[in-house]
Formats: structure tokens, sequence, C-alpha cells
């Protein structure tokens, strides 16, 4: 088949070539295992030894080139999903390392197609890794560092399965040896795909040594199926915060989704920065959950970077396409109000996803960082009695829009009771509300400490204050002698933060108007 006038001529030679040259991929993705697989078909014979009469014998081979970026390890088979280069670097499928780098591969299959049955059948022994070695299925794998790109050069097995086109029937005649023939082969081998994407400039080539063959593109698959290209994917992000209470416990929970598979192979780890923790510090990072398999369940490190986690992917397990991963972890949030700032930015590194801003609610409590700026919905203040130097009840009610609670450590301060006498530093409360405070941190319930210099009312909360709830309680205090206005009475907090503010001094209150003589304003403290 091809033959014409003249070809009988004597020492009339054909120039060599590749009828069929194609080449594909199984996955685009970063430092994933990719078989590539060739497919060819020659004109000419090319067998395993070409011997020479009074001169050294040639082994003819055939030379896949411009692998851009295409990696294997050492000795060893490499697990179904490969561990990171920093565990072990084995395989795919490497057979040997010889002593100037070179590798010995198994391949994966090679196969020779029959056209009459039209099925593909495996021929084991069409290629060997070396030149004298006896050992079929097997490339020499080089990779040159300076380029980037491998090359595979594989070894004719023997005279009886020679890579030649003739006649496109079977079965063969087998004439002087040669196989008188069409053969089509096909042959896949495992390697290694580089961790950052990358679209190869030049085309995957093919040619052949001992009976040359120029080293020419081959047809490339398209798309993802193109050999040797690694799709360059993108991340999204999303994260959120379960309290916007201050001083609570706050679960922060990231969820990332990428466009392509991250293997274990690429050492990928997560970094989340930029986030708004007031009190946020590697040591408050704790309860750290795993809400989706791929991750290990504490952070990688002590970062001492303000607002930053750092999470590493688990060794063992693949990252699926669109796969969304989620991790949960546990801070303090800021004793005071913090509005949002800043949003974060997740990075996950070593695979070639550009970082993202993440995604934040629509709902500001959501977003993380944010700290509602606790306030008194309620501070309010009256007297039982205006007359001077009687005994006096004083009746507070407070309510505040967020839970103040007992390990924050809040301290009320009602100050400027101006005029009020008190015989003692520890004064005892009443009403329904008055068990919810103490003198001092943890003390006797049903107390507050006096200040007679300041004229004010120290009051440590011993039991949670839930917000939105009146929580009222009387002091017995003594009036002045004198006549006065009624003083200006603040108060202001500490452990969870209300700045000082002027308590609404209740005017008209019944029982005091309904005194004799009384006003409206007399009912307003001291």
């Amino acid at each position: 088949q091809g033959a014409v006038a003249g070809d009988a001529c004597a020492l009339r030679v054909w120039p060599a070539a590749f009828l069929v040259k194609s080449v594909s991929q199984s996955t685009p993705h970063p430092c994933a295992v990719n078989t590539i697989t060739v497919t060819i078909t020659a004109n000419v014979p090319l067998p395993q030894i070409v011997p020479y009469v009074n001169a050294a014998s040639v082994n003819p081979s055939i030379v896949v080139s411009r692998l851009v970026g295409a990696q294997v390890g050492t000795v060893g088979t490499s697990a179904l999903v490969p561990n990171p280069l920093t565990v072990d670097n084995i395989g795919p499928d490497v057979a040997g390392v010889n002593a100037d780098g070179s590798r010995v591969i198994n391949l994966t299959s090679s196969q020779v197609y029959d056209p009459v049955a039209q099925v593909w059948q495996n021929a084991a022994n069409l290629f060997r890794g070396s030149a004298i070695g006896n050992t079929f299925g097997q490339g020499l794998f080089v990779f040159a560092s300076q380029t980037g790109e491998a090359t595979l050069q594989l070894f004719l097995g023997n005279d009886t399965s020679q890579l030649y086109s003739r006649s496109g029937l079977l079965p063969q005649s087998v004439i002087g040896n040669c196989d008188d023939g069409a053969r089509t082969f096909r042959f896949s081998f495992r390697v290694y795909n580089p961790s950052t994407p990358q679209t190869p400039a030049q085309a995957v080539s093919v040619g052949a040594l001992g009976i040359p063959i120029p080293s020419s593109a081959m047809f490339q698959a398209s798309g993802d199926m193109q050999p040797m290209y690694v799709r360059a994917g993108t991340l999204t992000a999303s994260v959120w915060q379960s309290s916007s209470s201050p001083c609570q416990t706050n679960l922060i929970t990231v969820t990332l989704s990428a466009n392509i598979e991250v293997w274990p192979r690429c050492g990928a780890g997560v970094t989340i920065t930029g986030l708004v923790l007031s009190r946020w510090v590697p040591s408050n990072v704790t309860a750290f959950t795993s809400v989706s398999p791929a991750f290990q369940v504490a952070p990688v490190a002590n970062t001492n970077v303000t607002g930053t986690v750092v999470v590493s992917l688990n060794n063992s397990l693949l990252w699926a396409q669109s796969q969304p991963l989620s991790f949960t972890f546990q801070v303090a949030n800021s004793p005071a109000g913090v509005a949002q700032v800043s949003v974060p930015v997740a990075v996950v590194s070593g695979v070639g996803l550009n970082p993202v801003n993440a995604t934040l609610s629509s709902v500001l409590s959501n977003r993380p960082g944010v700290v509602d700026q606790a306030a008194w919905n309620k501070a309010e203040i009256w007297q039982a009695t205006p007359f001077p130097s009687v005994a006096n009840v004083i009746t507070v009610t407070l309510q505040s829009n967020v839970d103040l609670t007992v390990s924050c450590g809040v301290v009320i301060t009602i100050s400027n009771l101006a005029g009020a006498c008190f015989n003692g530093t520890t004064i005892p409360l009443g009403g329904p509300g008055s068990g919810k405070f103490s003198a001092v941190a943890a003390g006797t319930p049903g107390t507050a400490s006096w200040n007679a210099t300041t004229a004010s009312l120290l009051l440590f909360v011993r039991s949670d204050l839930t917000k939105a709830v009146d929580y009222n309680f009387t002091i017995a205090l003594q009036n002045p002698n004198s006549p006065q206005l009624s003083p200006i009475v603040s108060v202001v907090t500490s452990g969870i933060v209300i700045a000082a503010q002027p308590m609404t001094r209740i005017a008209g209150v019944a029982s005091v108007t309904s005194l004799y003589g009384a006003t409206d304003v007399e009912s307003q403290p001291l």
C-alpha cells in the first residue's frame, strides 16, 4: 500500500513516517494522576533491532516529546489518591531510577487494533524501557528541568510485533520475518500534572530514532482532553457567624467550593484572612470542627496574624470538583460593638486558584466580626418620697438589648446619687431583680457596693441578664436634709461595654404624686 513506480529500484528507501499520530489525556486538574494515550501507525517496519555488518546494531525507538510539566516520582506505584509531595513522591508507575535521573515507567496499556474484528487487542510486548532490557510494557521517562518538558522513549519490543502498516488486510502474512498488514497501535502511560494552570504553546510531538522519523506535532484532542492542559480553576467562598452578641461564644463557618479537583499531591492549604474579630488571638481559636470530611480537625499552626486562620486538607482525600467544603471554629466576640470594616479573603494555595473575597450574609448580624453595640433599652429610676432626712426607697429598672453574662465580668455603675446618705459600703437590695446582683464578683446576691465619696452604686452581675427583659430592684437610702433638685443620675457598664448615659428619671409616680402638695417631678430621685 502506497508503493509507486521506481520503488523496486536497487537501494530505493522510503522515508519513514507516522501515518496516524494522535494524543489525548484523561484529566486537566492540577496535580492529578493523568493518563496520556498515544495512537500511531507507521508506514515502514520498526523492528526491535537493526543489525549491520561491521557496525554496531541499532535499537529503534519511538520518542514522545514536549510533555510540558509532566512529572513522575521515585520507584513505586501511587495510591488512587497520591499523598502530598511533603509526605512522599512515588509513582505513578515508576519501575526504576537510572543513574542519570531518568525513570523507567510501566505503561498502563499497549494495544493493537484489529480492523476486521474492530477491537483493540492487548499487546504487552510492544515496548521496553531500555535498548538492552528484556522487560516489556515499559518506557524511559526523562524530565528536562531547564525546559520544564518531559520525553518518553519507547524501545521496540520484538520482531514479531513491529509497528508497521502496509496492506490493510488481516490476518497478515509473514514475509521475511515482517508482518504484512495494517496495524494501528496505541499505548498509555500515567504522569502527574503540574500544580499550576497551563495551556502548552507547543503540541506534544512524536518521532523515531534508529529508523529516523523526524519529530512532529501530533493531532491533539481539544478542551480538557488536550494533553498537558491544566485547567485554571475559580474559587467561591462564604463566611458567616452564629452570634453577634458581645463577649459571647461565636462559631465562624467557612464554606468553599472550586470548579476544579484539588489533589492532595499539591499540598493545598486554606487561609482565611481579614476576619474582623477584636478578641482574635490564636489561643482563642478553639473547637475547630470538620463539617466536611476533607479537612483536618485542627488549625495547621498558631498563626500570629490577627484575623487569620489556616487549615490544611486531608492527605488522603480528593476535594472533588464543585464539592462544598465547610469548617467551623469558635472564637469569643469583643465586649464592645464592632461594625463590619472588611470582607474576609479566602486563599487556597498550591493549585493556582486566585484569592477570592468571601460572600457575606445579607443579614448584618451574620457577618463575621460584627458585634452588636450593647445599650440600655431602659434605664429608669424614681423615688418613694421627696421629704428631707427620711428613709427613701429608690427603684431602678434596667433592660438591655443584649445578654449581659457573668462570664464577661459585667459591672454596672449608677453614679451621681448626690445627697444620698448610707452608713456603710454594702447596701442590701430589694425587689424581684435584686438576686441578679452582688457587691463583689460572685458575692452575696441581693447586695451592691456603695461609694459615699462619689455617691455611686456598684453592681456586679452574678446571674445572667437576658436581653429585652426588665430587671427591677430597690435601694434604701436616706434623703439629704436640705432641699435640692433631682440630680442627673447616670449609668455606665464595663465587661460588656455600654457607654455612660443619663438614666430616665420617672416623673408622676402615683404613690408620690398622691402626697399632699406633691407634683409630678417629686418622684424623680433625690
